[in-house]
Protein backbone atom coordinates (compact mmCIF):
# COMPACT_ATOMS: atom_id res chain seq x y z
CA UNK A 1 0.00 0.00 0.00
CA UNK A 2 1.60 3.21 -0.59
CA UNK A 3 -0.26 7.17 -1.03
CA UNK A 4 0.85 9.57 -3.31
CA UNK A 5 -0.20 13.17 -2.39
CA UNK A 6 -3.60 11.75 -0.91
CA UNK A 7 -4.23 8.59 -3.46
CA UNK A 8 -3.77 5.62 -1.96
CA UNK A 9 -2.90 2.56 -4.12
CA UNK A 10 -2.87 -1.10 -3.26
CA UNK A 11 -1.62 -4.16 -5.25
CA UNK A 12 -4.69 -5.93 -7.06
CA UNK A 13 -2.60 -8.68 -7.89
CA UNK A 14 -2.46 -9.26 -4.11
CA UNK A 15 -5.93 -9.07 -3.77
CA UNK A 16 -6.36 -11.27 -6.30
CA UNK A 17 -4.62 -14.08 -5.28
CA UNK A 18 -5.97 -14.03 -1.84
CA UNK A 19 -9.37 -13.75 -2.90
CA UNK A 20 -9.99 -10.21 -1.63
CA UNK A 21 -11.70 -6.97 -2.40
CA UNK A 22 -10.42 -3.88 -2.87
CA UNK A 23 -11.07 -2.31 0.75
CA UNK A 24 -13.57 0.74 1.46
CA UNK A 25 -13.24 1.29 5.13
CA UNK A 26 -10.82 1.30 7.38
CA UNK A 27 -11.88 -1.97 8.92
CA UNK A 28 -11.70 -3.60 5.98
CA UNK A 29 -7.58 -2.34 5.08
CA UNK A 30 -7.16 -3.53 8.37
CA UNK A 31 -8.48 -7.01 7.51
CA UNK A 32 -6.61 -7.15 3.91
CA UNK A 33 -3.51 -5.53 6.14
CA UNK A 34 -3.56 -8.80 8.23
CA UNK A 35 -3.97 -11.01 5.87
CA UNK A 36 -1.36 -9.71 3.98
CA UNK A 37 0.69 -10.36 7.13
CA UNK A 38 -0.55 -13.75 8.07
CA UNK A 39 0.16 -14.41 3.77
CA UNK A 40 3.50 -13.01 3.48
CA UNK A 41 5.32 -16.47 2.50
CA UNK A 42 2.97 -17.01 -0.43
CA UNK A 43 3.00 -13.51 -1.47
CA UNK A 44 6.64 -13.94 -1.40
CA UNK A 45 6.90 -16.90 -3.15
CA UNK A 46 4.38 -16.11 -5.87
CA UNK A 47 5.44 -12.31 -6.76
CA UNK A 48 9.01 -12.47 -5.55
CA UNK A 49 8.37 -9.60 -3.10
CA UNK A 50 9.71 -6.33 -4.42
CA UNK A 51 9.70 -7.69 -7.55
CA UNK A 52 13.59 -8.74 -7.17
CA UNK A 53 14.90 -11.98 -6.98
CA UNK A 54 18.38 -12.81 -5.53
CA UNK A 55 20.73 -9.85 -5.61
CA UNK A 56 22.47 -7.04 -3.13
CA UNK A 57 21.11 -3.76 -1.65
CA UNK A 58 22.02 -0.92 0.32
CA UNK A 59 19.59 0.91 2.33
CA UNK A 60 20.16 5.12 2.04
CA UNK A 61 18.82 6.83 5.22
CA UNK A 62 18.34 10.83 5.01
CA UNK A 63 16.89 12.92 8.63
CA UNK A 64 16.32 16.65 8.24
CA UNK A 65 12.75 18.32 9.30
CA UNK A 66 12.23 19.52 5.60
CA UNK A 67 11.12 16.26 5.20
CA UNK A 68 8.15 16.34 7.19
CA UNK A 69 6.74 19.28 5.24
CA UNK A 70 8.17 18.39 1.72
CA UNK A 71 4.60 17.35 -0.85
CA UNK A 72 4.28 14.51 -2.52
CA UNK A 73 5.90 16.46 -5.79
CA UNK A 74 9.15 17.13 -4.02
CA UNK A 75 9.71 14.26 -2.46
CA UNK A 76 9.55 12.03 -5.69
CA UNK A 77 12.19 14.76 -7.14
CA UNK A 78 14.24 13.50 -3.86
CA UNK A 79 13.97 10.02 -4.77
CA UNK A 80 14.47 10.45 -8.29
CA UNK A 81 17.96 11.08 -6.88
CA UNK A 82 19.10 7.63 -6.71
CA UNK A 83 17.90 6.25 -10.05
CA UNK A 84 21.06 4.74 -11.39
CA UNK A 85 22.03 2.36 -14.59
CA UNK A 86 20.83 -1.59 -13.18
CA UNK A 87 19.79 -0.11 -9.63
CA UNK A 88 15.85 -0.18 -8.53
CA UNK A 89 14.76 1.87 -6.08
CA UNK A 90 12.46 -0.28 -3.82
CA UNK A 91 10.92 1.57 -1.55
CA UNK A 92 10.87 4.66 0.65
CA UNK A 93 8.93 5.88 3.96
CA UNK A 94 8.31 9.19 4.79
CA UNK A 95 8.48 11.37 8.09
CA UNK A 96 11.28 13.14 8.83
CA UNK A 97 13.86 10.18 8.01
CA UNK A 98 13.72 8.80 4.05
CA UNK A 99 14.43 5.18 3.80
CA UNK A 100 15.50 4.30 0.18
CA UNK A 101 16.27 0.60 -0.31
CA UNK A 102 18.34 0.31 -3.43
CA UNK A 103 18.70 -3.15 -4.90
CA UNK A 104 21.08 -4.36 -7.51
CA UNK A 105 21.88 -8.11 -9.28
CA UNK A 106 25.47 -7.27 -8.60
CA UNK A 107 27.47 -6.48 -4.95
CA UNK A 108 28.89 -3.25 -7.02
CA UNK A 109 26.28 -2.01 -8.23
CA UNK A 110 26.20 0.91 -6.41
CA UNK A 111 29.70 2.66 -8.02
CA UNK A 112 27.03 5.99 -8.74
CA UNK A 113 26.05 5.62 -4.54
CA UNK A 114 27.93 9.11 -3.45
CA UNK A 115 26.90 11.50 -6.76
CA UNK A 116 23.38 10.71 -5.69
CA UNK A 117 23.62 10.54 -1.89
CA UNK A 118 25.68 14.47 -2.73
CA UNK A 119 22.74 15.44 -5.46
CA UNK A 120 19.98 14.85 -2.69
CA UNK A 121 21.75 16.50 0.55
CA UNK A 122 22.30 19.41 -1.62
CA UNK A 123 19.21 19.25 -3.00
CA UNK A 124 17.67 19.38 1.00
CA UNK A 125 20.38 21.49 2.42
CA UNK A 126 21.14 24.58 -0.30
CA UNK A 127 16.89 24.87 -1.19
CA UNK A 128 15.27 24.46 2.09
CA UNK A 129 18.53 25.54 4.22
CA UNK A 130 17.61 22.87 6.89
CA UNK A 131 19.95 20.61 8.83
CA UNK A 132 20.51 16.80 6.93
CA UNK A 133 22.06 14.12 8.01
CA UNK A 134 22.72 11.06 5.73
CA UNK A 135 23.62 7.37 6.47
CA UNK A 136 24.52 4.64 4.58
CA UNK A 137 24.60 0.83 5.07
CA UNK A 138 27.05 -1.59 2.77
CA UNK A 139 26.43 -4.06 0.52
CA UNK A 140 24.16 -6.70 1.84
CA UNK A 141 23.35 -9.93 -0.09
CA UNK A 142 19.25 -11.36 0.59
CA UNK A 143 16.30 -9.38 1.75
CA UNK A 144 16.46 -10.84 4.94
CA UNK A 145 18.99 -8.09 6.53
CA UNK A 146 17.08 -5.42 5.67
CA UNK A 147 16.42 -4.35 9.24
CA UNK A 148 20.77 -4.86 10.13
CA UNK A 149 21.38 -2.61 6.83
CA UNK A 150 18.93 0.21 8.28
CA UNK A 151 20.23 -0.05 11.71
CA UNK A 152 23.80 0.23 10.55
CA UNK A 153 22.91 3.33 8.15
CA UNK A 154 21.27 4.81 11.22
CA UNK A 155 24.01 4.01 13.63
CA UNK A 156 25.95 5.99 10.63
CA UNK A 157 23.86 8.97 10.87
CA UNK A 158 24.34 8.76 15.11
CA UNK A 159 27.70 8.80 15.04
CA UNK A 160 29.03 11.18 12.17
CA UNK A 161 25.79 13.65 12.13
CA UNK A 162 25.28 17.08 13.60
CA UNK A 163 22.94 17.18 16.98
CA UNK A 164 20.75 19.22 14.83
CA UNK A 165 19.77 16.86 11.90
CA UNK A 166 20.29 13.57 14.18
CA UNK A 167 17.59 14.25 16.47
CA UNK A 168 15.23 11.39 15.11
CA UNK A 169 18.13 8.43 16.19
CA UNK A 170 19.16 9.53 19.15
CA UNK A 171 16.54 7.29 21.56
Amino acid sequence: IQAIGDIPYINKKWLDYLGLEIPTTTDELEQVLIAFRDNADKLEKEFAMWGVGPGWFKVVLISSPALISMGGFSQEVLKNYFHMAGVTVLNSIWMDQMVICLYSQQQDGFTELTGCITRARDYLAEERKIPVACGVSGAYEGMERLTEAYGEAASFIREYSAQEARLAFDS
